[in-house]
């Protein structure tokens, strides 16, 4: 059985590019923009891994891990944090990655969650 990922923001075109990132390699993701519509994927999709975009802001980023975990207490949440974080600003994240620290790395952790 192929893994779920759901990839929620506020920038089509970032949503665009990182599920291509995925995509290229061999990891299959949906995107979506709206939180609400986020949460209706994750109970009728059940995904194994959310990932929040940066181009949410903090409060956002929080509010859809803990809907995330309500709504699926197994599914692991990636965020992509806009700064550096110390972890305990988006402390319900298993994992939070900056952007900029590249696609290998983010193709990496995604990788990581989905395996555990």
């Amino acid at each position: 059985m192929s893994k779920r990922v759901l990839i929620h923001g506020a920038d089509p075109t970032l949503l665009e590019t990182r599920r291509r990132i995925l995509s290229l390699d061999g990891i299959a993701a949906e995107t979506v923009l709206n939180g609400s519509i986020m949460v209706d994927l994750i109970r009728a999709k059940r995904p194994d891994l959310l990932i929040v975009c940066s181009s949410l802001p903090l409060d956002l980023q929080q509010r859809d891990v803990r809907a995330a975990s309500a709504v699926r207490p197994k599914v692991r949440c990636l965020v992509l944090a806009p700064h550096r974080h110390t972890g305990s600003e988006i402390s319900d994240a298993d994992t939070v990655v900056h952007p900029f620290d590249g696609p290998e790395r983010f193709v990496s952790e995604v990788r990581k969650l989905l395996s555990s």
